[in-house]
């Protein structure tokens, strides 16, 4: 495992943001995938 996803693991605040960041940039895309069905 790198060291870097480590670090992402060991630091919840860090994971929490990574999500919250491609969370945010696929919502868009899902609300227009709704909207079209």
């Amino acid at each position: 495992m790198p060291a870097k996803m480590v670090g992402t693991l060991a630091d919840p605040t860090l994971l929490n943001r990574r999500l919250n960041s491609v969370f945010f940039s696929y919502l868009p895309v899902i609300l227009a995938k709704a909207g079209i069905q």
